[in-house]
């Protein structure tokens, strides 16, 4: 289906971009002087593993300095020392196993200052893969 372009879309459409213009040169920011480096420190799940991979590449390729950000990327010890280190505002961000995280938090007086924010895994952790019987 070919859509043809008429006037009234023609207007409406340069209606939006003057609008759009407007209101960015409204809103208009100072120009940024230079901003205080924030440093993040980033615990992985158990030592280095593939999933992490995107962090240091990120760092390596200055990804983070430029947006203000000094990462440093830690090699973790697993889901209970990473929470205990969270906890202990040691880190800014760690990675850590779901079902290790909300066990902890269930359990009397565990550990429940945390927010999960992604699931990094590209498998379920408790999946089998279903092997044929071969002859």
């Amino acid at each position: 289906m070919v859509r043809t372009i008429t006037r009234r879309r023609l207007l409406a459409g340069g209606a939006v971009v003057a609008a759009g213009v407007a209101a960015s040169a409204c809103g208009r920011l100072p120009a940024p002087g230079p901003a205080a480096v924030q440093k993040v420190t980033v615990l992985t799940g158990a030592g280095f593993q593939g999933r992490e991979a995107p962090l240091l590449v990120a760092r390596a390729q200055g990804w983070f300095r430029d947006e203000g950000l000094a990462m440093e990327v830690l090699p973790g010890k697993g889901s209970g020392e990473n929470l205990k280190l969270l906890a202990a505002g040691q880190v800014d961000v760690a990675t850590l196993d779901v079902n290790a995280a909300m066990i902890e938090a269930s359990t009397s007086g565990g550990i429940r200052d945390f927010r999960l924010t992604s699931v990094l895994h590209q498998r379920n952790l408790g999946c089998s893969r279903r092997h044929s019987a071969t002859a």
